[in-house]
């Protein structure tokens, strides 16, 4: 895999994506190359998966969880650093447990944004879509938003049970549509156009600006296709 540094990446022409479209904003990454990315704490290869090209992330298996002396939510892909602060992210997502996965494997599959350039602060959602499939409550914990560094998804629901998680409509291994609409401190997450849960104050600086990241969990294939941004 090639690895840049974020100085790199900023200046950089984004390689496989569209043209920035400064008329509208709008900014479309079909997520069909891994140049002018960079890994943090994974592997990542352009796939076809279910008939599209896409990029596949998993955890690099010498990653050290928070048990280990690593870290948490800490494991993702970041794709583009033209600084995002406001506006919209879209993008096609589809998680499942990997191949010999421990049961306890979720197929988490999501996104960070707002990364700084030192990589210590940013915002994050993601789904597990195996509790999907399960009855009360754990079917209530599908989607995770999260906050890096001081609210990682483990001190939120300890902190504010049920607050920061909710059940999505999801299938393991199935492609859906992740939308994530940022204002300042506020964040509303929707699933195939289907609000999920609103964030009134998230925990990080509102006029906090960074990357974007495909995110993943260990145990997992993470496969990510069709980016589509748009700056206010």
């Amino acid at each position: 895999m090639k690895k840049l540094s974020l100085a790199t990446v900023l200046s950089s022409a984004l390689i496989g994506f569209t043209a920035f479209s400064n008329a509208d904003n709008m900014q479309t990454l079909p997520l069909d190359s891994i140049d002018n990315t960079e890994a943090v704490n994974v592997l990542a290869e352009v796939v076809n998966y279910q008939g599209r090209d896409a990029i596949k992330v998993a955890v690099d298996p010498d990653h050290k969880s928070i048990e280990e002396g690593g870290c948490d939510n800490c494991t993702y892909l970041l794709v583009d650093n033209a600084p995002f602060s406001n506006g919209v992210i879209e993008i096609d997502l589809a998680g499942k447990p990997a191949d010999g996965a421990p049961a306890w494997a979720r197929g988490f599959v999501g996104v960070v944004f707002r990364v700084n350039e030192d990589k210590s602060n940013y915002e994050g959602f993601y789904l597990r879509p195996m509790n999907a499939l399960e009855a009360e409550p754990r079917r209530n914990f599908t989607s995770q938003y999260f906050s890096i560094p001081d609210y990682p998804w483990h001190v939120l629901r300890e902190k504010f049970p049920n607050k920061y998680e909710k059940y999505a409509d999801i299938k393991p291994g199935e492609w859906f549509t992740l939308k994530v609409e940022v204002d300042g401190a506020a964040a509303k997450f929707s699933i195939n156009d289907e609000e999920i849960m609103t964030v009134n104050e998230m925990f990080q600086d509102a006029d906090l600006a960074g990357g974007i990241g495909l995110f993943t969990e260990p145990e997992t294939d993470a496969y990510f296709s069709n980016l589509r941004i748009t700056h206010n």
